[in-house]
């Protein structure tokens, strides 16, 4: 089944994508924030939750119909894992003719403390795996993306282990509150021009405050 045969609706304005891994194992690490950000943009909104299958072996968890700031906005996890990411991306970039300017990426960043969030319109990968993989698949680097600080590997451990497990419990604040921020700095992107919501969403924590009352 093609993943436009799902959509009953109108095709969406925007995409907002998470990257990440599937499977249980993967759930609660650092490299999955993207995908708990896409999950707390559907809480409490009575979303249905659908599997499409649009080719390729891609596989992906959809969460339709986002009605963020009047806009149909649709939220994605893809599961082609995170390395392959960028294949889910650019079916859907097809699929409903989005140029990359209108789709947002979630990605965890090792260069920034948990709890800190960027928004940025273009740019490197930074060595992101999933990120590079998006822009080759879509052949640009001007894809907008929601950077999620993750922090630095402690002292004698692997990158690779560090992203591929759960976050320390002295971070549970800090990553709460930056959940609650991308939810907002979303809301910005959708809502206001790019300079601008950068402008607003890349100020210290302080200013959520303002961010919200202006991108909703």
């Amino acid at each position: 089944m093609g993943i436009w045969s799902l959509f009953r609706t109108k095709r969406p304005e925007r995409l907002v994508i998470g990257l990440g891994n599937p499977g249980s194992r993967y759930a609660a690490t650092r490299h999955n924030i993207g995908w708990g950000v896409v999950d707390r943009l559907a809480d409490g909104k009575g979303l249905r939750k659908i599997w499409g299958c649009p080719g390729h072996g891609c596989r992906l968890e959809v969460v339709d119909e986002a009605g963020l700031n009047r806009q149909t906005i649709l939220l994605v996890k893809p599961s082609t894992f995170m390395n392959n990411s960028g294949l889910a991306v650019e079916i859907l970039s097809r699929r409903f003719k989005l140029a990359p300017e209108r789709i947002l990426i979630l990605l965890d960043d090792v260069d920034l403390e948990p709890g800190r969030i960027r928004l940025r319109s273009s740019g490197g990968s930074a060595g992101h795996r999933g990120m590079s993989s998006v822009m080759e698949y879509l052949g640009t680097e001007q894809v907008p993306r929601l950077r999620l600080g993750v922090g630095r590997p402690a002292p004698g451990q692997s990158m690779v282990e560090h992203v591929l497990s759960p976050f320390e419990s002295v971070d549970t604040a800090a990553i709460e509150a930056m959940l609650s921020r991308a939810v907002e700095a979303v809301n910005a992107w959708c809502w206001l021009e790019m300079d601008r919501a950068m402008n607003l969403v890349n100020t210290p924590a302080s200013a959520s405050g303002a961010m919200e009352r202006q991108a909703i």
